[in-house]
């Protein structure tokens, strides 16, 4: 063994040691009496690399002509612009894709017997997808994750960003996994191998798509692995968008115990602190985030939501505005910043906002959701109706969509049918435990379509069962006040006017129908 192969085991100790100073020194002694053998320049420029030193990394590649005699040295050519946010440089090392890197090797010299990345080809589509999506070009990013499991299965990191970013349809995500498991059973050696690592792997990359029911577990999936942070993460997401919010949040509190910074499980997290309205909590872990992780969208997310929930909406606006900018195809931030803008009657930028959420998130119905609410706050019912048909295609259990649908039948006088959302609504909402408020708006929707119906017996017993959930609702006790004055029994409707002017004094309505009821009370009794 020559001093340089002594020195060349000293750089890999050190590089595993994550002593990268230490290991880019003796590297560059190694390289200059080498002249730039391309393992060792390789080794170098990863020490670069690690040390944040992208332009140098660059240059030695590029000084010993290694990004012609080696993929590995063209992916990190491209990485290291990324890094620099020269991502056209990069795609003209690495490619638009796999044909158009055939073209730009065709002068190469490649070095056979020096591969140190096994799927490079699955690596360098990797990182042009990533590229294309810092330029919003979805179709050439999802063409380009696509590519990267043809050429490797398991790579995870392809399949998250499909469904972290919903860049596929419900179908085209279901096709995916189909034809992943495919490759894999074709390339495995065993088939009992094979059995048992496809319906691992099905369950798994399901469960990363899966947003609303739980995944089936065949009996070939190790128990152990139903506790991991992915597949709690999952479940905690199907739980929040079935709007049980106390059940996702505890399960959020329980993977972060665990794994305090989990960047996929944070968003949900946040949103349901926002729900639920932990604000302390928030405020406390915006503070962690920033204080950790400042280059990432979630931290403003996180403070942009504090201000949310505290009702400092311009502030909100502010730091969603700061998590769009991190990261573009973050969905919440442009779901938070388009709901910064709706709470204050900023209707043309929510639209926008909203827009974006729904292109970003094109996998969940909750941005079509919120899209169709704000235009029945313009006025627009019948754009507004496409958009919740929208979302019930996407997710036909989401009671809110019926119930919105109902609102829109009665603003229509569509009665029957109003009343015919509203009661699916009222089923679906009862399938999950929810927060009171959410049925009993819901009921008190469905009273008012039975009372224009004329069916008031079903409208009192559904103001009562709303009451029972939420036993301050002035709209219940002014709905049912109504009632009973309508049947002459004005004991009641004026106990019932009183209770509910007790809870909003300012409520013309309840003011003017309790002088005519008792009126009309005294006149009954015959008080002169």
């Amino acid at each position: 063994m020559t001093w340089v192969d002594t020195l060349r085991e000293k750089v890999e100790e050190y590089m595993a040691a994550s002593s990268y100073k230490s290991a880019a020194f003796w590297a560059d002694k190694i390289v200059t009496v080498t002249n730039g053998s391309l393992p060792d320049a390789y080794l170098l420029s990863q020490a670069f690399i690690h040390l944040e030193q992208y332009e140098r990394a660059v240059h030695v590649l590029v000084k010993y002509d290694t990004v012609r005699k080696s993929l590995a040295a063209r992916l990190l050519v491209g990485r290291c612009y990324v890094k620099l946010n020269r991502g056209e440089e990069a795609l003209d090392v690495i490619g638009l894709d796999d044909e158009h890197l055939d073209e730009l090797r065709t002068s190469d010299m490649e070095v056979a017997d020096f591969q140190p990345i096994h799927h490079v080809r699955a690596q360098l589509a990797l990182l042009r997808g990533k590229i294309f999506e810092d330029q919003d070009n979805r179709i050439k990013a999802i063409k380009a994750y696509r590519t990267v499991l043809n050429h490797d299965p398991f790579c995870a990191e392809a399949v998250q960003r499909l469904s972290d970013h919903h860049l596929l349809k419900h179908r085209e995500e279901t096709e995916l996994v189909s034809s992943l498991l495919l490759i894999i059973q074709e390339t495995l050696v065993t088939e009992e191998e094979g059995n048992v690592l496809t319906d691992i792997t099905e369950f798994l990359y399901k469960n990363l798509f899966q947003r609303y029911e739980e995944v089936a577990v065949s009996d070939q999936v190790p128990p152990k692995l139903l506790t991991t942070a992915d597949v709690q993460v999952s479940l905690a997401t199907q739980l929040f968008n079935q709007g049980q919010f106390e059940e996702s949040f505890a399960l959020t509190c329980k993977i972060l115990d665990e794994d305090k910074f989990n960047e996929a499980c944070l968003p949900i997290h946040i949103a349901c602190q926002v729900e639920l309205k932990e604000i302390n909590a928030l405020f406390y872990l915006a503070h962690q985030l920033v204080d950790c992780m400042p280059s990432k969208a979630v931290t403003w997310f996180a403070v942009g939501s504090y201000y949310f929930a505290t009702k400092h909406y311009e502030m909100a606006r502010t730091y969603y505005s700061k998590a769009t900018t991190k990261d573009i195809s973050f969905g919440p931030s442009w779901i938070g910043f388009a709901h910064a803008f709706a709470v204050e009657g900023e209707h043309d930028q929510a639209m926008a906002a909203y827009s974006n959420a729904v292109r970003i998130l094109s996998g969940s119905h909750l941005p079509l959701l919120y899209m169709g609410m704000e235009y029945v706050q313009t006025n627009n019912r019948s754009i507004a109706m496409r958009y919740y048909q929208l979302a019930r295609t996407i997710y036909d259990k989401d009671p809110t969509v019926f119930h919105e649908i109902g609102v829109l039948h009665y603003y229509e006088k569509n009665f029957h049918e109003a009343v015919k959302y509203f009661q699916h609504a009222r089923k679906l909402y009862r399938r999950v435990r929810l927060v009171p408020s959410q049925l009993h708006a819901t009921l008190v929707n469905l009273a008012r379509a039975m009372l224009r119906l004329s069916d008031l017996n079903a409208a009192i017993k559904l103001y009562e069962e709303a009451l029972e959930l939420v036993p301050d609702s002035k709209t219940a006790h002014a709905g049912l006040a109504y009632i009973w004055h309508l049947n002459s029994d004005y004991e009641k409707a004026i106990q019932c006017y009183h209770k509910a002017l007790a809870l909003n004094p300012t409520d013309a309505f309840c003011e003017q129908m309790l002088a005519k009821a008792l009126e009309e009370s005294a006149r009954d009794l015959n008080f002169p």
